[in-house]
């Protein structure tokens, strides 16, 4: 679950800037069990934008009901651009996805 919110937040960092961005500090609270098929939604968004770092919220919620499962707070730095070829390999390309010219132009 925590890795779940972490990549949501991830995200919404990215998106928030324009740059990869990678975990400075994850605090995540456990409210309620989830079980393997369970049907769940992550969010993350970004509650605090700067340059150098981005304050972001997360939170997993039943996905019949809308109870609050679980919930994070992270903070995210942007990756120094010599550095951002490191992660090329990470992407996996999907017809769904938002390409990488989309993401970071």
């Amino acid at each position: 679950t925590m890795t779940l919110l972490d990549e949501v937040m991830t995200w919404a960092a990215i998106l928030c800037v324009r740059r990869m961005c990678v975990a400075a500090e994850v605090s995540t609270r456990l409210l309620a069990p989830i079980t393997v098929g369970h049907t769940i939604r992550a969010e993350g968004f970004v509650t605090r934008p700067s340059p150098r770092l981005l304050v972001a919220e997360g939170v997993v919620t039943d996905g019949a009901t809308g109870a609050v499962l679980a919930k994070a707070t992270g903070k995210y730095a942007a990756m120094p651009e010599n550095q951002v070829p490191l992660c090329a390999d990470d992407f996996v390309a999907s017809p769904e996805a938002l390409s990488l010219k989309e993401i970071f132009g």
